[in-house]
């Protein structure tokens, strides 16, 4: 036994056990405030665009400067606490958090409520991965599953609660509350100097080289989405310097080799495209509904909140449809679903938003579907010593996903391309045209369903 092991699971078993909760508890607090932080604030995005006279364009870098921060950091902290001690690294983002909360909370134009957001997105990620590591390093096995278990049902909590809470938060106090918010993470910063053991830094070493290109890349694709063509060959050289330096890093930050599995190459390009509408959904959404239908901020959130809610704790009963049905099978249905919700959605566009509310639902719970389905695909194709490698890169991806497609989708609301869809009759057809387009794009996952499956091994 380690020294560790012994202070763990000695004499002072009952006491260290009883710190053990404090600490499950304390991690759940924190790992609350990345999901909230997602799910919250594109509740917010109609009242910041309005105040700071923005398009949808230049908007939707609220969210993708959020998320694609916080897919880079969720990495590089995830491999850093298997070096440095996890307390240290829950407070540096932590701290991350509360300086872009008080920058964007003070921001008195819109680029720094940008800065805000990608520093928020830069701390946020580091919760949910240095809390995995904190269950393997303090927990016995036994016990890991419900530390997991318990501190990622924050996650579930604030993807049911988020949308309402902004909602209503930025209807009775303004957008600038969100950030006040996520102040209230510094609370655990004393819990965590009380109740986290002691650790030593271990050796090792992290791809910091690979982790700047692969941001850039990912960066420079966005700018050229909604800025200028140009800058897609600074994303295409990055990407190619990533490639040229992961074949020659011992550790790389991204493993080429893994993607010469096509049925993972395949999950990935589908973990990429559902999340990719999932999110611009809930851009589009609210801009929609404030817009459109003429609702508050409080009435848009009310509207997400059945199905964010039902979603969430509806995922141990998918868990069980996916192990009996098969992850095929499930993925193929949830995306004809999301396929259809979509199309009805752009037909509805300038409709009542009671059946807005209802495809809501049906799309929060096929995302969910699809969502379980390809990681259990995903768990059962890679060998076992290459799953912690593969889910974390299948994580990436999620949340370049959503990055891209909320910038997509920002640049999509802005033009005027006519209309799509000849059976929506409104005036508004940017939203028709924008939904129609994520049931095209949410179609083609089965494409990819068909390859992986063919491709797998039996």
């Amino acid at each position: 036994m380690t020294e560790l092991d012994n202070q763990w699971f000695g004499k002072d078993m009952v006491i260290m056990t009883k710190q053990l909760k404090y600490l499950l508890a304390t991690s759940w607090f924190i790992t609350l405030f990345a999901s909230l932080n997602i799910n919250m604030f594109n509740l917010g995005i109609p009242q910041i665009s309005q105040d700071f006279h923005l398009n949808s364009s230049e908007a939707s870098w609220i969210a993708s400067g959020f998320v694609l921060c916080t897919g880079i950091s969720a990495i590089i902290f995830g491999k850093l606490a298997d070096i440095y001690p996890t307390r240290r690294l829950m407070i540096i983002g932590i701290s991350l958090l509360a300086a872009g909360s008080l920058i964007g909370l003070f921001s008195p134009n819109y680029w720094m409520v940008i800065v805000g957001r990608m520093l928020q997105g830069a701390g946020a990620g580091s919760f949910p991965s240095v809390s995995m590591v904190m269950a393997a390093k303090f927990y016995p096995a036994e016990k890991r599953g419900l530390f997991i278990g318990i501190v990622m049902s924050s996650i579930t909590f604030g993807a049911g609660f988020g949308p309402l809470i902004g909602g209503y938060l930025t209807h009775l106090l303004g957008w600038r509350v969100l950030f006040a918010l996520s102040l209230f993470s510094v609370i655990g910063v004393p819990l965590l100097l009380k109740f986290t053991p002691k650790e030593t830094i271990s050796k090792g070493q992290i791809d910091i080289l690979g982790a700047i290109y692969c941001a850039l890349s990912a960066l420079f694709l966005l700018l050229g989405i909604q800025t200028h063509l140009g800058f897609f060959v600074l994303a295409i050289l990055f990407g190619i310097i990533m490639i040229w330096h992961s074949k020659r890093c011992k550790d790389p930050f991204i493993r080429i080799g893994i993607f010469k599995n096509i049925p993972y190459s395949m999950s990935i390009i589908m973990v990429f495209l559902v999340n990719l509408t999932h999110i611009a959904t809930f851009f589009v959404l609210p801009l929609m509904l404030i817009h459109v239908n003429d609702l508050n901020e409080a009435w848009t959130g009310l509207i997400i909140f059945p199905g964010a809610i039902f979603s969430a704790f509806a995922g141990s009963t998918i868990g069980k449809l996916t192990d009996a049905y098969g992850p095929t099978l499930m993925v193929r249905w949830a995306t004809l679903s999301m396929t259809t919700i979509f199309f009805i959605i752009s037909i509805l566009v300038g409709q009542s938003y009671i059946w807005i509310t209802l495809a809501i639902l049906l799309e929060y719970t096929a995302y969910s579907i699809n969502q379980v389905a390809i990681s259990s695909f995903v768990s059962k194709i890679l060998d076992f010593e290459e799953v912690g490698a593969g889910m974390g890169m299948m994580n990436l991806f999620l949340y370049i996903g959503m990055a891209i497609g909320t910038a997509i989708f920002g640049k999509i609301l802005t033009a005027d391309m006519g209309k799509w869809n000849p059976l929506n009759n409104s005036d508004f057809y940017s939203y028709s045209n924008a939904f129609l387009l994520l049931s095209l794009l949410i179609l083609s996952v089965l494409f990819f369903s068909f390859i992986a499956k063919r491709t797998a091994k039996e």
